[in-house]
């Protein structure tokens, strides 16, 4: 009887509900009935992913865990409800659940171990595949879920933060400059370093506003010249550089061509480059930023190079991700620098990569971008061109 109910589940169900009854009956033979009560915890995020289950009657929340200090919070991902799916890490290979699941309301559920789907592929590859698609259906749309409540998240808390922090920089810049009356010289320097900070933080907000596409505005492409750019971009960083005794090399010629773009965002995307060489790099180092020619790809061509530990191989394909930080990566930065600066170079029609190493140094690493060339009098009456969530990004 309880053979009968599990196959009719699965008949009624979206995920199995259009595979031929023999094939149904087939996974019915690897699955079970369970009953949860109002608040009953169905599997836990990290938990062995062993079982797919289709909801019979009543409602799961599918939830994904968020870190804090204090307490755990969790950003609910979807209600199930009859015939809809949960756990579908178990059906697409997963060894542990991406999130958890618990019963909103009285609740029951058939649960389908994850051998029926090997079964199904050695039986019939074609509906196994049919049904992987539709778990990776699943997985896209939940997962799309999580993008945006992190966007909505980070726009949020940006907005919240930006004015504040303008607020406490102002104020800030009154004292440090005596407007307010005169400071010893003690007092200046911890107000010197306070103010770094500030900047810091002040230069993250816009990293993580950028990412979420927030503040996307209409910007005219005007002619910028990289290597104009590139010394200021030196110079601000010539204090911290400095700190650490490393040392900057700047390395192009004369007469380089300006390309088509937003200058402050290419300056971003320098600034950014050249910060994440100083963190890395060792005391005494060497960073040095080389811009070229490239008459044959039509382009310039930018690489920032540090002599620092270098990129580990297995990091190197991730390192443009949106929050990615390495294993080894210091405390500070929200790990949007780098993703940031490949939107911006992708957005003026360019490329971004890392090398590690590279045959410059015997260690380190180098971020190399390409952007195309093109003459002053080919910008003058260039169109306005957004630069938006599609289309930039990090340090």
């Amino acid at each position: 009887m309880q053979t009968e109910c599990i196959t009719k589940a699965l008949r009624d169900s979206g995920l199995f509900g259009d595979l031929p009854e023999e094939q149904r009956e087939g996974i019915a033979r690897f699955s079970r009935k369970v009953a949860l009560e109002t608040g009953d915890v169905l599997f836990g995020e990290g938990d062995p992913a062993e079982t797919i289950y289709i909801v019979l009657e009543g409602t799961l929340i599918v939830e994904l865990g968020l870190p804090g200090r204090r307490r755990r919070r969790c950003a609910s991902l979807a209600a199930v409800r009859r015939g809809e799916t949960a756990g579908w890490s178990a059906g697409l290979g997963s060894n542990r659940y991406l999130a958890s699941a618990y019963a909103l309301e009285k609740t029951s559920a058939v649960a389908v171990d994850r051998r029926a789907l090997d079964q199904l592929f050695t039986r019939s590859p074609l509906a196994g595949l049919h049904i992987m698609g539709k778990l990776f259906n699943i997985a896209r749309a939940r997962l799309s879920c999580v993008t945006e409540i992190l966007a909505t998240v980070l726009s949020t808390a940006s907005h919240d933060l930006k004015a504040p922090v303008a607020a406490v920089r102002s104020l800030h810049r009154v004292v440090l400059g005596e407007y307010a009356g005169p400071i010893n010289e003690q007092q200046k320097e911890l107000l010197t370093r306070a103010e770094d900070r500030l900047e810091r933080l002040a230069s993250q907000i816009d990293d993580i506003m950028d990412m979420t596409g927030v503040g996307t505005r209409v910007v005219p492409r005007e002619a910028v010249s990289i290597s104009e750019i590139g010394r200021e971009a030196l110079e601000e960083m010539k204090s911290r550089a400095a700190g650490k005794n490393i040392e900057l090399v700047a390395e192009w010629g004369e007469n380089l061509p300006t390309v088509p773009g937003e200058r402050s965002r290419l300056r971003q995307v320098l600034i950014n480059l050249l910060e994440n060489a100083v963190k890395f790099t060792q005391p005494g180092g060497e960073i040095i930023l080389r811009i070229t020619d490239d008459d044959e790809g039509g382009g310039l061509v930018v690489e920032v190079m540090d002599n620092g530990p270098g990129i580990a191989p297995e990091e190197l394909h991730r390192i443009f991700d949106d929050f990615y930080r390495g294993v080894d990566a210091p405390i500070e930065g929200a790990g949007v620098g780098l993703s940031n600066a490949k939107r911006i170079i992708e957005a003026h029609g360019g490329r971004i990569r890392a090398d590690s190493p590279h045959p410059r140094f015997p260690t380190g690493a180098r971020i190399t971008f390409t952007l195309p060339r093109v003459a002053a009098v080919d910008c003058t009456d260039a169109k306005e061109e957004t630069l938006g969530h599609e289309g930039r990004n990090e340090s």
